[in-house]
Order: C-alpha cells, then structure tokens, then sequence
C-alpha cells in the first residue's frame, strides 16, 4: 500500500458563532483549499462528543480533511497565515480555535 497522509483541521467554534463559521468554511474555505495542489479528496466533518460528556456551554467542532500522498508538504503547511482562517480570526477572534494534525494511514 502506498503511503497516504491526512491533514486533519479542527475549527473549535463558542455556539454563539458556529453556525456562520460552518457557513464560512462551506462557502469559502473548503473550495479554496480543495484548489490547494499538495493535497486532494477534501471533506468536512462534524466532530461529535459522547452525550455524557456534552454541556450547552462546549464548543461546536468541526474537521476539516485533506488526503495527501506525501509528507513533506504538509510539514510546511502554515493554516494560520492562509488568508482565509486570517479572515475568520478577525472576526470572531477568541470564540475560534484552529488546531491541526497531521495523521499517517496505516492501514
């Protein structure tokens, strides 16, 4: 099998403003990094908490992932000076927060 390589984004959104970040992210985002040459198979996911664990006040995750067939790129990968997670910080600022992974197929 040949190696394979997830970029895994996770946009953390306060309830206040999940869901025009997830309008953003559908609307902007995901076609502008679907574009992006070092990476293919773009999807966006809903990260969904076990209910025992779940209050009203927890954040709204989602993921963002990108399928690629090498490393190097994404070890480069800067989401926080792409203009458009620039553009989401200026607006919603602390309610957001960006994490990324980045996650080796093995099987």
């Amino acid at each position: 099998m040949e190696a394979q390589y997830i970029y895994n984004l996770s946009i953390h959104c306060d309830p206040s403003c999940a869901q025009d970040v997830l309008y953003y992210v559908q609307k902007v985002l995901l076609p502008q990094w679907r574009e992006y040459p070092y990476w293919h198979e773009g999807r966006l996911l809903r990260v969904h908490l076990p209910a025992a664990v779940q209050t009203e006040e927890m954040a709204i995750s989602y993921a963002l992932q990108f399928v690629a067939d090498t490393l190097e790129p994404l070890e480069t990968f800067d989401h926080e000076s792409d203009p458009s997670i620039q553009r989401i910080r200026e607006v919603y600022a602390d309610r957001v927060l960006f994490t990324s992974t980045i996650l080796s197929v093995i099987g």
